[in-house]
């Protein structure tokens, strides 16, 4: 007679080798043979979530299933994997209803979802088992050779252990592009894995939309999965994924981790958006990525470009301090024309960079570090003499950014990074 294994489940993990799929990972009781199987995003959030100890609102349908059972007197005694066809497991669940055993044929998937809610063993026939094993060995087999043949050029000495580590996964099958981006995505910082904006986290554990997107069908991170987030404010939190859909991600907060200033001042670009949308957009992202904390376009006599949307920038500086590892998002303000600009009020050293002629000291010779800085740039035009004469009267001081001719987001950067260098802590 075909001897029966115990089986218990181990992990849930996205599947890499089918798209929207799970991965559950069996492993043998009292024994190391492990079993990967892929299910169903409902029946593995289904699973987790009970594995994990976290109580849904409403009964989801698993544990209505259960309660039915326990409120007609039937217990649930076994789950047996009896068999495996073309990569399908097929179960058998066990009743028992006084003394009278019923057999119920169910999708393997549904079968373990119920066996953990009524804590009874999951036994598979061990002919199942080593077939199956067997047939993924080879399966590893022939994707390491084949993967060996594709790695022509050398990786980096410290990528060699975690290429080590997929090599040994048993779930062998996964094609080329998902080990690159594996090792691709290996932790920055011990922690800094894939971060994401959410700016409401304090009031709401749910992911936005376009960030849950990518999330979970991008990213393909599922339940357990630990990510960080962060708000913008100053703030990382460390979490852990509890419930995924293709639009929707929950998170449960582990750890805050609040990111000191890196600066002591606020430090303030006002710069004419030139022609090329593509590059005040490439501007955005680079002074984000050195570090600014307020960007304001303005409206100039000489502009070319006197619309800018907003949105596209806003997205692009999230971007930028996700990847950058800022904890702070600069405010973005709404085109602004420059007299009603520098008639506002502002705090601390004031700037205007030009290229007419006249006394211009270098930007680094005269600012004041630790105190508060704004720095006008002009279009590719220039400013006119009218409105640099108009800032002089207002209390900016013209300034140079070398001897170089520079275009008009290069400039910006420039005078960005000479700000943020001068004042680093």
């Amino acid at each position: 007679m075909d001897k029966k294994v115990e089986l218990q489940v181990l992990n849930i993990t996205n599947s890499q080798a089918q798209v929207g799929a799970f991965a559950m990972l069996l492993g043998e009781v009292d024994g190391e043979r492990q079993l990967p199987i892929i299910i169903g995003p409902a029946e593995a959030q289904a699973t987790a979530l009970y594995l994990k100890g976290i109580k849904t609102p409403r009964p989801l349908t698993h544990d209505l299933f259960t309660t039915s059972l326990t409120v007609l007197g039937v217990s649930l005694i076994r789950v047996l994997i009896y068999k495996a066809k073309d990569g399908i497991f097929y179960s058998y669940v066990y009743l028992k209803r006084d003394e009278d055993i019923i057999r119920i044929d169910a999708r393997t998937s549904d079968a373990i979802a119920l066996a953990v809610r009524a804590d009874c063993p999951i036994l598979i026939y061990e002919s199942i088992l080593d077939r199956v094993l067997k047939k993924q060995m080879v399966t590893r087999n022939l994707w390491k050779k084949n993967m060996n043949r594709r790695r022509a050029v050398p990786l980096p000495k410290h990528l060699n252990k975690h290429w080590s580590r997929l090599l040994k996964t048993r779930t062998m099958n996964w094609p080329l592009k998902y080990a690159i981006r594996s090792i691709k995505e290996i932790k920055i910082n011990n922690y800094y894995m894939h971060v994401f904006y959410t700016p409401d986290i304090q009031k709401t554990n749910e992911l936005p939309e376009e960030e849950a997107q990518h999330c979970t069908r991008v990213l393909r991170l599922s339940i357990g999965d630990e990510i960080t987030l962060t708000d913008g404010k100053g703030s990382f939190y460390k979490a852990e994924i509890t419930a995924a859909t293709n639009k929707r991600c929950l998170v449960a907060i582990k750890e805050t981790i609040f990111q000191k200033p890196l600066w002591p001042c606020h430090l303030h670009i006002a710069m004419a958006p030139t022609k090329n949308m593509d590059r005040n957009e490439w501007f955005a992202e680079k002074a984000t990525e050195i570090g600014f904390d307020e960007l304001t376009f303005l409206n100039c006599r000489f502009s070319e470009r006197k619309v800018i949307k907003n949105e596209r920038i806003e997205k692009i500086l999230i971007s930028a301090i996700k990847q950058s590892l800022k904890a702070r998002l600069p405010k973005l303000n709404e085109m602004t024309d420059f007299n009603k600009f520098i008639n506002q009020e502002f705090k601390g050293q004031k700037f205007i960079a030009h290229c007419y002629e006249g006394e211009k000291p270098l930007l680094k010779d005269v600012l004041k570090a630790g105190e508060d800085a704004l720095v006008l740039i002009g279009p590719e035009g220039d400013f006119s003499e009218g409105e640099v004469e108009k800032a002089i009267e207002q209390g900016f001081t013209p300034i140079s950014l070398g001897k170089s001719r520079l275009r008009t987001e290069t400039a910006a950067l420039v005078a960005c990074h000479t700000l943020n260098l001068l004042n680093q802590q």
